[in-house]
């Protein structure tokens, strides 16, 4: 006859019965599920039916049975099959006086694959010999129970009493538990090490009360798109009740070393935690191109719905590699708000609340950056898809790179005011000296639409600034070679779009031959007339030998003998001594002394 559960066929089942004298006899045979089940028993007709019956049933699979049962599919947090042999004894209607016996010799679980990540290795937990559990009196013994896996033996205890229908469980666990085993929960999740565990579980069977230990050995556990994770951890959690402690743990994390205390605990059949997290000389490698060391001490407190990341962060050093400088962390920072991704997990839910200051002797290091002195006050908030950052940073002295060129920092502040993203708002005094001429730059706004001004000393036209910026050379005063030079110009407005025009060219190339080269600064200007106004295409390779001695090599495709070399060495502020070898192939020497007349 044909099976049906909540309308739908499940499978076949074929009963038999027939009688002797006082004895039924009875034989069952079934398919259901792509499970074969077969049974017989046997019952004297006489006052209670005493009897027995022995059942045994090849594989099936736990996916069946929870659609048996109606469940939703996040019911049971695992999947697996099992097959095996049960034996009942005793009065057929009086099933508390039963006694029965159950033997698995196959059984094969593996936690339900919530949006694991693509790679993330299989967990398949076995029987190690047969299981066999007894039943008497209304209480279930587990006899033998021992489970393996990849870096996992686990071994189960003790008695499930149906008399006490509110505490039923009394099981010890014990054993060692591969944590990547934590990978199937949470796709954002990466996990190893192992677990040692000593446990006993009471209480009902949807939230059992654990007490106990676990120890931590070896672990490492990181998210995706966080860019730190704990390494290398060792510790203990002690469980009681429902509430798992953080008792010791010790790890690393960016080079430094990490402190974790805290808790986890089930309410309302939903885990919430409270995580203490103290770091020292910890590296953090974000935003991109930018490294940061720092001591920290943060608070991760909430649930897997909705948490908040809180406390203080100590900035000892930062550096940019030699890809980075400074406008390009700005400019990629200064980004369009980011429509909020609909993330699950951990990272799905998490806010920030973060205090960001710096150390009074901090330190900037990087290729690009020299002698930097600094002081920030910042508040990171939003969320990892969208972060926000409130407050300033303020910069008093040093030399950095401002895209291509380096320039001494006379006071400078970086605002961050926007509540909804991240943008600066740049109001800094940049001063570079080229050819013996100081040329001050000052730019406010923020990145988008960022406010250049120039000035120079000797005071020199806009044009001629911008000139001398990009090719590196001075305007004649010589009144015959002014007098000789092509009556085609350019104004102010054409030389900045060609000085825009050449910037846009010249980055990704120079970038790449900067670091080829291993030069501090490669300039293409393809477009942008020179000083004495004839069209011309430039290179220039400067090397910057020490903070006082520049080298700079400078090539003129449009011309037979473009090679021009300069050694330029700044003995102090006054006094500067240039060494140039000319595109005629001459050799010259000469002194600078600067003199201001007010």
């Amino acid at each position: 006859q044909d099976i049906q559960v909540d309308q739908k066929p499940v499978g076949k089942m074929h009963l038999t019965a027939s009688t002797q004298g006082a004895m039924l006899a009875a034989h069952l045979e079934s398919e259901i599920a792509n499970s074969t089940i077969r049974a017989d028993g046997q019952w004297r007709l006489t006052d209670g039916y005493p009897g027995s019956a022995q059942l045994t049933f090849t594989k099936l699979e736990f996916a069946t049975l929870e659609s048996w049962l109606a469940r939703p599919a996040s019911a049971i947090p695992v999947t697996g099959s099992l097959e095996g042999k049960l034996t009942i004894s005793g009065p057929a209607l009086q099933p508390e006086a039963w006694t029965a016996a159950l033997e698995i010799p196959h059984l094969e679980i593996s936690p339900v694959q919530r949006g694991a990540a693509a790679g993330a290795p299989e967990i398949i937990l076995r029987n190690e010999g047969p299981i066999r559990l007894t039943s008497k009196n209304a209480v279930v013994a587990v006899d033998s129970a021992r489970l393996t896996g990849l870096s996992t033996n686990v071994t189960l205890a003790g008695n499930i009493s149906f008399k006490e229908p509110r505490n039923p469980l009394d099981l010890r666990l014990n054993g060692t538990i591969d944590l990547t085993i934590l990978q199937s929960l949470d796709r954002d999740l990466s996990a190893s090490g192992t677990l040692v565990t000593a446990a006993t579980l009471r209480g009902p069977f949807t939230q059992p009360l654990v007490a106990g230990r676990m120890e931590l050995k070896n672990t490492n556990l990181s998210l995706s798109n966080f860019p730190n994770g704990l390494s290398n951890a060792n510790g203990v959690i002690l469980f009681s009740g429902d509430r798992a402690t953080i008792q010791n743990l010790t790890g690393e994390s960016g080079g430094g070393k990490v402190s974790v205390t805290g808790f986890v605990s089930y309410v309302g059949g939903e885990p919430v935690f409270r995580f203490e997290v103290a770091a020292n000389q910890m590296r953090v490698r974000y935003p991109e191109g930018v490294s940061t060391v720092a001591d920290t001490k943060l608070t991760w407190t909430g649930s897997l719905q909705r948490s908040l990341l809180s406390g203080g962060i100590t900035i000892l050093r930062t550096g940019f590699n030699a890809r980075t400088d400074l406008g390009s962390v700005l400019a990629k920072s200064a980004g369009p708000v980011r429509t909020p991704v609909d993330r699950t997990g951990l990272l799905g839910g998490l806010n920030f609340d973060i205090q960001i200051e710096t150390a009074p002797d901090i330190l900037v290091q990087s290729a690009l950056a020299q002698q930097i002195q600094a002081e920030a006050s910042l508040r990171l908030r939003g969320s990892p898809s969208n972060p926000v950052l409130l407050g300033r940073i303020n910069i008093t002295q040093g030399e950095l790179t401002f895209f291509g060129n380096k320039y001494t920092i006379n006071q400078g502040s970086i605002s961050f005011y926007n509540p909804v993203k991240v943008e600066p708002i740049l109001n800094v005094d940049l001063q570079t000296r080229a050819r013996g001429v100081d040329v001050t730059l000052t730019i406010s706004g923020p990145m988008s639409k960022l406010n250049v001004s120039y000035r120079s000393d000797p005071p020199m036209q806009f044009s001629d600034i911008v000139a001398l910026l990009a090719t590196g050379r001075v305007p004649s005063s010589d009144p015959s070679l002014a007098a000789r030079q092509s009556g085609t110009t350019q104004n102010w407005q054409q030389m900045g779009a060609s000085a825009l025009v050449g910037q846009a060219i010249a980055n990704p190339v120079a970038g790449r031959l900067q670091r080829f080269f291993g030069v501090s600064s490669i300039k293409i200007d393809p477009l942008l007339t020179g000083v004495d106004n004839n069209p011309q295409a430039r290179l220039t390779i400067e090397q910057q030998v020490t903070p006082d001695i520049t080298f700079t090599y400078i090539t003129n495709l449009t011309r037979s003998n473009p090679q021009v070399v300069r050694v330029e060495w700044s003995l102090n502020k006054r006094w500067s001594i240039v060494a140039l070898r000319e595109e005629n192939g001459l050799f010259g020497m000469d002194f600078y002394y600067k003199k201001r007349f007010k």
